[in-house]
């Protein structure tokens, strides 16, 4: 029973191009030293990642609070000024001031704290993704990913990339049931259980080369953002409006128009094209006459879902930063809109 089931699960003609076999993915003796193809049980590494960084955290996040505690504080003391109201109603109203104070206080500093956590776990993901993917030649041009798909062997540095990244993402889903509630928390729940899909299964069926530029692609921005609400929590406003600025240019050039021109173009389109395969979509792109004798496959369709639903995501976020963008310009100053208090 579980061997029919996991056969089913495991089906050639779902996860791979046509005319391959999970066999073509084991090393051969006429492999270069060094070749490794990924394997669905390396993804297991993951897990003590997650668990080791959900114990860094707390600790980062400890010697961050007493470093900025003060200075968030002198941000958030107000003078009540009672009036000439009788004293059982003036200490009633400056205790529940008091109250209020401490509470936003509290709240400044856990978000501190939270965004300065991301702000450092993506500034070094970002920064190891560039330096181990400035060597690999598909970097420069998308087409190059699908090279001899899916018999390419993923570098030792790539794979730790995947790894690390997982392993963070797998620690973001569980930090959702503590951290501060957002507007946009559902989405972010969503966001990080599609990202970890879509790690797992480019992993499975070797799309790594596309996985690590869509991982380098969504880590460029996420620095900026988490800077710029730093600054904004510490009242540093000219430092946070340059950074929200830069995010947003990051942004929209890497998530709007890098992710979809590029990326998402060259599933669409380099896939289909390396293998030989027919598929309307491809003949909308490529003008030079082909023999289309293969179909495409249902992995290939469901990994192009995935990251169209990731786009929606990116578009939604869009709206955000423009609807920030506004505020700042009626206001004066960068407001969150995901906060839960508008």
């Amino acid at each position: 029973m579980l061997s029919t089931i996991s056969n089913l699960f495991w089906s050639d003609s779902f996860w791979l191009p046509p005319s391959y076999v999970w066999s073509d993915l084991d090393i051969r003796s006429t492999d270069p030293p060094g070749t490794y193809f990924p394997q669905g049980f390396d993804l297991l590494y993951s897990l003590p990642i997650a668990v080791v960084i959900l114990a860094i955290k707390p600790v980062f996040q400890r010697i961050v609070l007493n470093l900025v505690k003060e200075t968030l504080a002198k941000g958030t003391s107000t003078t009540y000024s009672p009036g000439h109201q009788s004293n059982g109603y003036v200490n009633n109203v400056a205790t529940s001031f008091k109250a209020s104070k401490s509470a936003e206080y509290q709240r400044k500093l856990t978000k501190f704290c939270e965004s300065s956590w991301r702000c450092f776990v993506y500034s070094l993901l970002f920064i190891y993704g560039v330096v181990v993917l400035s060597s690999q030649e598909y970097a420069y041009d998308a087409s190059k990913c699908w090279t001899a798909m899916p018999r390419t062997s993923v570098p030792l540095s790539i794979f730790w990339y995947y790894i690390l990244e997982l392993g963070f993402y797998i620690s973001e889903i569980s930090s959702h049931f503590s951290e501060t509630w957002r507007k946009d928390t559902p989405v972010m729940f969503v966001h990080h259980l599609v990202t970890i899909l879509l790690i797992c299964f480019s992993w499975t069926c070797n799309y790594v080369r596309m996985g690590s530029l869509v991982l380098l692609v969504h880590d460029v921005m996420d620095p900026f953002l988490e800077g710029a609400k730093l600054a904004n929590y510490l009242s540093i406003e000219w430092l946070s409006t340059f950074l929200f600025t830069l995010m947003s240019v990051v942004f929209y050039v890497s998530r709007l128009y890098i992710y979809p021109a590029y990326l998402i173009y060259s599933v669409a389109v380099h896939t289909l094209h390396e293998a030989n395969a027919s598929n309307a979509l491809s003949d909308l792109f490529v003008t030079e006459p082909r023999q289309y004798t293969l179909p495409i496959w249902h992995a290939w369709l469901l990994f192009l879902t995935l990251l169209t639903i990731l786009q929606c995501f990116h578009c939604m976020w869009g709206y955000f930063i423009i609807a920030a963008i506004y505020r700042k310009l009626r206001k004066g100053r960068i407001e969150d809109t995901r906060s839960e208090s508008d």
